[in-house]
């Protein structure tokens, strides 16, 4: 049987587009795997990674505290405010300084935490309630600070004084004249503990538009 041309093109045509169609399949199927993969990978970076420092504070602090030293590193924090896909890591800062807090707490009973070890956990908490670009950092330091200083004698309370005082006049805990939440917590730190404010600490507290924070000023 003869084809007319125009047959000959329909076949032509629709084999070509089969020949395309069976090349694209594998290629959106690798797309679709590459997208799920990606999904998944984000999704790992958002999970809640507590449970798991707190597992390695009891387990292993040490390494704990390396991995606090990486996600607190000026460059990771700095990054983590510029790039999106970095920019869910003040979550695990957060997680980090209330396993931290269970180091420092823990110190005074577990002889096999060095006291090196002790001393890097304390600077990581006081990195983050005075330098911290999250605000809820800076606070979740602080809330940890409470639990350390609620189980610690007299002299490592009074060594904290200078970190409390240093984190509720910095500059980045008000607005417009107004301290933010986290002066609330700090100055309650001090009231708690039985730390006499600095009067520079007690003026600015005294002058501060928020009316809770000159409230507790006014119990010293």
């Amino acid at each position: 049987m003869k084809l007319s041309y125009k047959h000959f093109a329909f076949l032509f045509f629709t084999n070509l587009v089969f020949i395309e169609l069976t090349h694209a399949l594998p290629r959106l199927e690798t797309a679709e795997q590459e997208n799920k993969r990606a999904l998944k990978t984000e999704k790992q970076k958002n999970v809640w990674l507590l449970p798991s420092f707190l597992k390695l504070a009891q387990n292993n602090p040490r390494k704990l505290i390396g991995i606090g030293e990486k996600l607190f590193s000026e460059a990771r924090v700095r990054i983590s405010t510029i790039e999106l896909k970095r920019a869910h890591e003040w979550q695990h800062r957060v997680a980090m300084v209330t396993a931290l807090a269970d180091v420092v707490v823990q110190s005074s009973e577990r002889k096999k935490i060095a006291p090196i070890d002790v001393m890097r956990a304390k600077r990581l908490i006081s990195q983050g309630l005075s330098k911290d670009p999250s605000l809820l950092v800076r606070d979740a330091s602080a809330e940890s600070l409470r639990r350390i200083l609620k189980f610690s004698d007299r002299a490592s309370q009074l060594s904290w004084k200078s970190k409390i005082e240093e984190g509720f006049l910095n500059e980045i805990n008000v607005i417009e004249g107004e301290g933010l939440f986290i002066r609330e917590t700090l100055l309650t730190l001090l009231r708690e503990n039985n730390l006499k404010p600095h009067k520079k600490v007690l003026k600015a507290a005294l002058e501060d538009k928020n009316t809770r924070v000159k409230a507790i000023a006014k119990t010293f």
